[in-house]
């Protein structure tokens, strides 16, 4: 199985992916952070992790050819680019039965889709995701956070 981490920063989900699936299978993390690229192939090494391969790429445009890898992983990238073209990319590199999965952190910026069974937020969740991002507007709107 090949999968790709976009957005990897530090390396630590390609890391965990690796030690979930082994040594056949081939974990490559992307990220435009040089500093985060080097420090997770650092890190790789170190626990010799050979099946880890780590790009300088933009999540845009995926330095991966079409149809090459089985699934694509994002965690806390979604928020921060242009959602269609992002989604397309991942598209684009994965097999015709590959899969995508995109993680947010922010719940006022995800694509929704809430499956019928799905149970609904209870009024404490609701109070606490509240306070969680309280007074975080500014900071957001400082980096683009949720531009798009």
């Amino acid at each position: 199985m090949a999968v790709v981490d976009v957005g990897c920063g530090p390396g630590a989900i390609t890391r965990k992916l690796s030690s979930w699936l082994g040594n056949e299978s081939k974990i490559i993390g992307i990220d435009r952070d040089t500093t985060f690229i080097n420090y997770a192939k650092e890190k790789a090494r170190k626990q010799n992790m050979y099946n880890i391969s780590y790009l300088e790429g933009d999540a845009l445009k995926l330095p991966l050819e079409d149809n090459s890898v089985d699934a694509c992983i994002s965690h806390t990238v979604i928020e921060h680019v242009p959602n269609k073209e992002f989604l397309l990319e991942q598209k684009r590199v994965c097999k015709s039965k590959g899969r995508v999965s995109v993680m947010y952190a922010r719940p006022d910026k995800y694509i929704k889709t809430e499956p019928k069974l799905l149970p609904k937020q209870s009024e404490r969740e609701m109070e606490l995701l509240d306070k969680l991002f309280k007074g975080t507007d500014e900071m957001y709107k400082k980096y683009n956070v949720g531009k798009y």
